[in-house]
């Protein structure tokens, strides 16, 4: 994966397109584990990733994968069971600079609903 993350990055810098690179750990016992999430979120950064999309990590140790790297973290939706608006506002509050949900988007009962809901959790 990470050799495949470096070949696209030089491409994606030829062409002049942003590269967003999810890094998740494969681990399911540090699914959300900082330590993890933050090498992985550099190392994607090191490899040429514009921005970063990762699992949120709590309140308490978000800021340890923000501050891992200078470029933009989105995060992902995450597993089930957590509220993905509360997610969203305590990590925006903390610096993320925005959400790249899928599976929620996708399994909502009402889409447009819920990215209505969405945007204005990000955008105010």
């Amino acid at each position: 994966s990470l050799e495949i993350i470096g070949k696209v990055a030089e491409e994606c810098s030829k062409l002049g397109m942003p590269l967003i690179a999810e890094m998740l750990p494969q681990a399911m016992d540090h699914f959300t584990d900082p330590e993890y999430i933050a090498l992985g979120t550099r190392v994607a950064y090191e490899l040429g990733a514009d921005i970063v999309k990762v699992y949120y990590t709590g309140f308490e140790s978000f800021t340890k994968v923000l501050e891992s790297v200078p470029v933009p973290v989105v995060i992902a939706g995450g597993p089930k069971g957590k509220d993905a608006f509360e997610m969203a506002i305590e990590a925006l509050e903390l610096g993320a600079k925005g959400v790249a949900y899928g599976r929620n988007v996708f399994q909502a009962d009402d889409q447009t609903e819920y990215v209505e809901k969405l945007l204005k959790t990000v955008h105010g």
